[in-house]
């Protein structure tokens, strides 16, 4: 797989044909910084095809990561999906920068943060991104199922609004940040992610949570 410079990538995004930009990385590396309009899907999830579906149906993607996790990530996918990647950017956001190009970033909080935050601000959204099914058997009260396969489509996001505190927890913290990326794609840029998992939100003093009520017969 050809290794694309900064400078080149530089000259891509601006192009008619500026291609995708999949991020391998570990989640709390994209969060801290990544290429605008990079989507997050870190290989370590260990998918047989790795949110494949969250990718864009058709144009080029580059891929941004290690050696070794851009092989896994082509090994894991179908044909179709490898005939569409036109090579690697250099790994670190650093070479980006001095090439001039921008870095943006996902804010990331606690369990315990997020406990602080939910009786003073009126303007939180809360998205659970996990499948329906988990959300029906226990969600924070008050959040919105929005499973993270279906924000491939930018249809999935018409609840959100420019003035809401956009909250995002998953199943675990890279999907959280996974749902970050492509809701960031779509022009949104007032999110926090959960960085812990389901678990210890869900058991967290002072988060409510609740089941989805039962329809009645």
């Amino acid at each position: 797989m050809r290794t694309i410079p900064f400078q080149e990538c530089l000259a891509l995004m601006d192009s008619e044909e500026a291609p995708t930009i999949i991020d391998l990385r570990e989640p709390a590396a994209f969060a801290d910084g990544h290429l605008p309009g990079a989507i997050s899907i870190p290989v370590e999830t260990g998918d047989e095809h790795p949110h494949t579906e969250l990718l864009p149906s058709e144009g080029a993607l580059l891929l941004m990561g290690g050696e070794q996790a851009a092989s896994d990530f082509v090994g894991r996918q179908e044909a179709q999906v490898n005939d569409r990647i036109v090579g690697r950017l250099e790994t670190g956001v650093e070479g980006w920068v001095n090439a001039g190009g921008p870095i943006h970033m996902v804010v990331t909080i606690a369990a315990d943060e997020l406990a602080m935050d939910l009786p003073h601000d009126d303007k939180i959204l809360l998205l659970d991104v996990r499948p329906e099914a988990e959300f029906d058997e226990g969600h924070v009260r008050h959040a919105v199922s929005v499973p993270l396969a279906s924000l491939a489509d930018p249809g999935s996001m018409a609840i959100l609004e420019d003035d809401c505190n956009i909250y995002i927890y998953g199943s675990m913290a890279s999907d959280a940040v996974t749902a970050a990326s492509l809701i960031k794609r779509q022009g949104y840029h007032n999110l926090r992610t959960l960085e812990d998992d389901w678990e210890t939100i869900r058991t967290q003093k002072g988060i409510p949570v609740e089941k989805t009520a039962a329809p009645l017969n």
